[in-house]
């Protein structure tokens, strides 16, 4: 269970100071595929930020599983981030000379999955999302929709239990967008946390619940 309790972020610039996120209250239980949708601007990255432990809040909490993340110590706070969350993005990141196979294992690198153990998880992560048959193939080799299901498949490999996804269906088509969001929802069915972010209303419509940001505060919440 993530919970978030007055969570705001502030920033002081020539004109003032700018709440990006400010009073947001909310509940993400364990297998809850959550959408975070709002215009440009409205605050959706900034608070994505904050529940992944990356960009400390000025004020308020975030409590994962009841421990409060931002009052650990730096490295354990670093050891949720690696070990408990996945991120997908709109943006693949993935090294187009190295295969499948070897962008995946970067991931279990960083996360020092011991190397006799990285074979069977990621040959086990890239079968959740499709693409066992691509292993070997180089990434520059693969087509927008492939691309996103290894991007998928890396933040799967070290089993989080959270999953993070900005605008993962940015840059695809409907049909590879649908497909990238189906994947999205067996990750939830298997007990993860999962929390998009997007602007397309229909891949929203395809979560168990949307909440709609404005000027850094949830305006309305969708079941």
């Amino acid at each position: 269970m993530i919970t978030v309790r007055n969570l705001g972020k502030k920033y002081e610039d020539i004109s003032g100071t700018i709440w990006p996120v400010r009073g947001v209250d909310l509940d993400v239980p364990k297998g809850r595929f959550l959408c975070i949708t709002g215009r440009s601007g409205s605050g959706k990255t900034t608070l994505l930020k904050m529940l992944g432990g990356i960009l400390d809040p000025t004020e308020g909490t975030v409590e994962v599983e009841g421990v409060s993340i931002y009052d650990l110590p730096e490295k354990k706070l670093a050891a949720y981030r690696s070990d408990k969350t996945g991120f997908i993005f709109q943006d693949y990141f993935l090294e187009d000379k190295y295969t499948v196979y070897q962008n995946i294992e970067v991931a279990t690198m960083i996360n020092r999955i011991p190397e006799r153990n990285r074979k069977d998880k990621i040959e086990d992560a890239l079968q959740q999302v499709g693409m066992l048959h691509k292993e070997f193939v180089l990434a520059q080799n693969l087509s927008g929709g492939e691309k996103q299901r290894i991007s998928i498949a890396r933040a799967i490999v070290t089993q989080p239990d959270i999953l993070f996804a900005d605008e993962p269906c940015g840059n695809l088509d409907a049909e590879n967008g649908k497909e990238i969001m189906q994947l999205l929802r067996k990750q939830a069915q298997k007990g993860r946390s999962v929390i998009l972010i997007t602007h397309n209303r229909e891949d929203a419509e395809l979560t168990d619940e949307i909440i709609t940001l404005k000027d850094g505060k949830i305006i309305n919440y969708e079941n």
